[in-house]
């Protein structure tokens, strides 16, 4: 059973739904690893330190969470890539995307060091954290910023194993590293009483073992290509990489961004509303897990199956990943409803006003989830197929558009209350839904620029 997830996959052949299932459920248990492993951090700091620490924490997280959601984008652009270059059989052009690929995040983990090194200061401060909680995040932003070369480095390793159709090696990696952070997070928190700054550096430390895990994974399991990083860059490598996955790093970067501004503009409430809605928001990204998952999954089988020329099993991955999204966002969708409480309880376990304030806020945030059931599986053939230039502009105008006024009017102009601003993201996704479907039914995602050899 163990090799039907661990192989590498060929999606442009046999059963589609057993195709989805299987590529997908790595990338569920990883994700969800992935949110274990952020959440950990807050669950410890609310079990066994103050509410700055926790309004630390949820801020200086969120920040990170953009960083990184930026560097996952870029690295995506050299999944789609190798993935079409896998289904079209050319492996010559496998071989240059992983080489250029592997020097262009090289670049990239340099730069994002140096920058948010540089910023993370002034960052903190724009977040208008409350005084007693600013300097614990500025150090637990500066810690984690400094890992952010093992960060790029395991991510790349698992992006190039994904676009050859392996899904199974970075649940490894991340497996490995969530096993470190719970055990460092307990030692630096709870034993040493070290508060945001311990679980930063268990954080860090977590993505060393990740990066050494991907290390000795591709030692053992070599790739099948021929990678020789003394060639230098080809430009039109990087370039395709890089539009490919630009869009999607500012997708999703932005996206993180309108989080930051609504938790900044609710911050200016004091630090129990930061401490609410970093709990919120932790709870809520596991509900996103399956959706997520589903999502890389279908776009790399859309990337393969492009570069195959079989349009009809896009349609039908497309299909069949509806199905699946669907139900498991019900599932979760009732779940945020009926227990919001009880699930704000697990990371602000003795802090009655963060709880009150969370539970209604997780209600009104979690229908959000309803409709991205709808949207994940159809903006991943878009990205698939290397039009990430319309997933970015659709996502970040209902975002900007819709999402980020709603939240400032509710919030600072009119001072609602907390579970009425949540609903700015429910809002901005049922006009995000429509624009998907009105590109998918024109079929102009079914035009692909050729690949160039």
């Amino acid at each position: 059973m163990l090799k039907g997830f661990s192989a590498q996959r060929d999606l442009t052949s046999g059963s589609v739904m057993k195709n989805l299932i299987l590529f997908a459920l790595p990338f569920f248990l990883a994700y969800f690893l992935n949110s274990l492993y952020s959440a950990i951090d807050l669950f410890y700091i609310g079990q066994f330190s103050d509410v700055y620490n926790v309004a630390a924490v949820s801020s200086g997280t969120t920040v990170m969470f953009a960083v990184n959601s930026v560097i996952m984008g870029l690295a995506t652009g050299g999944t789609i890539v190798i993935g079409q270059y896998y289904g079209a059989k050319i492996n010559e052009g496998v071989s240059n995307a992983i080489r250029n690929f592997i020097l262009y995040m090289s670049i990239v983990g340099i730069s994002a060091t140096l920058l948010m090194i540089g910023l993370s200061f002034p960052i903190m401060e724009w977040m208008r954290v409350e005084e007693g909680a600013l300097l614990i995040s500025q150090k637990y932003v500066i810690i984690l910023s400094a890992g952010i070369p093992l960060y790029v480095g395991y991510i790349s390793i698992s992006a190039i194993l994904r676009g050859l159709g392996n899904s199974f090696a970075g649940l490894l990696f991340v497996a490995f590293a969530t096993v470190s952070n719970i055990g460092l997070d307990y030692l630096f928190v709870v034993v040493l009483n070290k508060g945001a700054v311990g679980a930063a550096l268990a954080t860090v430390i977590g993505e060393a073992v990740a990066l050494i895990s991907g290390i000795i994974y591709l030692i053992f399991k070599r790739l099948p290509y021929k990678i020789n990083l003394r060639k230098g860059i080809q430009k039109d490598y990087i370039l395709m990489i890089f539009k490919t996955g630009l869009p999607v790093a500012l997708q999703d970067g932005l996206v993180v961004l309108s989080f930051g501004i609504v938790l900044a503009a609710l911050s200016s409430r004091g630090a129990v509303y930061t401490a609410a809605v970093g709990v919120t928001d932790r709870i809520t990204s596991f509900g996103f897990v399956p959706l997520s998952a589903l999502g890389t999954a279908i776009s790399t089988a859309t990337a393969q199956n492009m570069g195959a020329n079989q349009i009809d099993r896009v349609r039908s991955y497309m299909k069949c990943g509806l199905i699946i999204s669907s139900i498991a966002a019900i599932l979760i969708g009732g779940l945020l409803m009926i227990i919001p409480e009880k699930l704000a309880t697990i990371f602000a376990a003795h802090q009655e006003d963060t709880i009150n304030l969370a539970t209604n806020y997780i209600r009104t945030t979690g229908t959000d989830i309803f409709v991205c059931g709808l949207i994940f599986p159809i903006n991943s053939v878009f990205i698939g197929s290397r039009h990430t230039i319309f997933a970015m502009a659709q996502n970040l105008g209902t975002t900007f558009l819709v999402r980020v006024p709603f939240a400032l009017i509710t919030c600072l102009m009119i001072n609602a209350p907390m579970y009425i601003v949540g609903l700015c993201y429910p809002a901005s996704s049922l006009v995000s839904l429509l624009l998907c479907l009105i590109f998918y039914f024109s079929n102009k995602w079914v035009n692909m620029s050729k690949l160039k050899k």
